[in-house]
């Protein structure tokens, strides 16, 4: 598989990661009432986009998935990047779909500060899952 398709699904699948995370996070907050909106939704939705996106690099590590494996470190860029415009996409398409109006620019800007942050994180674990760490640190005994 060549390295944009592969930067597409991997981009599609964290976006995909991101929206089902916040709505499970909006579920639990709904479920925890009266506990504050963003204390309740903004860590599950964090931990959430982890373990997803982290379940689908281990997948890609085994079997017929291993095409999709990231090959380079510099695959991560390009899927951080990818999945901002797919994450706001599909946002704005659910909301569209559960509320029969488009999004408010504020929504998807705040999606937009969720991913620029988690994002990393959810990137840097990926390609550690498939050993391909941008950076490591080499301590005086390493022998690499």
């Amino acid at each position: 598989m060549i390295l944009r398709d592969r930067v597409i699904v991997h981009s599609l699948v964290l976006a995909v990661s991101n929206i089902c995370a916040i709505l499970a996070g909006f579920l639990v907050y709904v479920l925890a009432r009266p506990a504050g909106q963003l204390h309740v939704q903004i860590p599950v939705a964090i931990a959430m986009t982890l373990v997803l996106f982290s379940v689908w690099c281990l997948v890609t590590q085994r079997g017929a998935w291993t095409r999709l494996r990231f090959e380079r470190p510099s695959e991560g860029l390009w899927v951080y990047l990818g999945t901002f415009p797919c994450a706001w996409v599909l946002f704005a398409a659910v909301h569209y779909a559960t509320q029969g109006y488009l999004t408010s620019w504020r929504n998807i800007a705040m999606l937009a500060a969720f991913q620029g942050v988690v994002n990393v994180v959810a990137v840097l674990t990926g390609l550690a899952i498939g050993g391909r760490v941008p950076y490591r640190h080499q301590t005086s005994g390493d022998t690499d």
